[in-house]
């Protein structure tokens, strides 16, 4: 096993913990967005009893396996739901680390511009797939959605925006957002027009749950410069999934539906960059 094995490995496994951890704090925020509370203050308690839960509890994913599912102080049952989204969040990003195994060689360079600018990239997306699947679950619950998601991915494509000063033409930055904005709503525009065309409503709501989604699809579409397979995605991932399912007894599910599709469009995007790299090397052999 030779250095960078050790190193990927490394980065995929911290990459996977850090998801493992966001997904714990997820679960608060599921639960009390819709409630109108605050995710900065208050402690986590059994749903059942109440008893105010202790650092032991609160391990994601081994707490509750430990425990057998249950309550440390009442013995009830406690939803597998939790664990349930903590192993998911991980996954989301074990997938993304994987899929982006050339970045953990430009992190190491902390010291330098673009390995800085690169990790904050990195973390920043991260942050931003957390909260679509926050916005996955509240939508599952509730059918429900909430336009700070959208504020917070577009604020997270602004930042992005502007670390590419650092290692890009700064006329470029304005041009690249202001793509990403337009295709996002136009992706949007089309999941109305699809669901007014099955004779189905397209709400305020529908909007602020599909424009983070489609923002994703757009904004780092343009990062990997492969806006084709972006828009294709986008639409057989999220525009068709949502038009059909919408006012459906499966309409809970879409924005699940819209969260794998996310994770399809890293997955196969790594792949299709791997073959044609391939076929770039195979090209010069020859």
């Amino acid at each position: 096993m030779n250095i960078f094995m050790i190193f990927n490995i490394f980065f995929v496994v911290v990459s996977t913990l850090f998801g493992i951890v966001i997904g714990s704090f997820l679960n608060v925020v599921i639960y009390r967005i819709p409630e109108g509370r605050t995710i900065v203050k208050g402690h986590s308690m059994c749903m059942s009893c109440g008893h105010e839960l202790g650092a032991l509890d609160l391990v994601p994913v081994f707490s509750w396996l430990f425990l057998g599912g249950k309550c440390r102080y009442c013995k009830a049952p406690v939803s597998s739901r939790y664990i349930k989204i903590e192993s998911f969040t991980g996954l989301v990003f074990l997938l993304y680390a994987v899929t982006h195994l050339k970045y953990q060689l430009d992190i190491l360079d902390l010291y330098k511009i673009p390995g800085l600018v690169v990790f904050c990239y990195y973390c920043i997306t991260l942050l931003v797939l957390a909260s679509l699947v926050s916005a996955m679950m509240i939508y599952y619950d509730k059918q429900r959605s909430y336009y700070g998601y959208s504020v917070f991915t577009g604020c997270a494509a602004v930042v992005l925006s502007a670390l590419t000063l650092a290692v890009e033409k700064p006329s470029s930055v304005a041009a690249y957002l202001l793509i990403a904005v337009s295709v996002s709503l136009i992706g949007c525009g089309i999941t109305a027009l699809f669901s007014r065309i099955l004779r189905k409503k397209y709400t305020a709501a529908d909007f602020w749950l599909d424009i983070p989604f489609a923002f994703f699809y757009a904004y780092y579409g343009r990062l990997s410069s492969n806006y084709d397979y972006a828009i294709i995605a986008m639409i057989l991932l999220l525009i068709l999934p949502r038009s059909i399912l919408k006012d459906t007894k499966f309409d809970k599910y879409s924005a699940i539906v819209s969260m794998c599709g996310i994770v399809l469009f890293n997955v196969i995007g790594f792949i299709l960059n791997r073959l044609s790299d391939n076929l770039f090397c195979s090209a010069l052999v020859f």
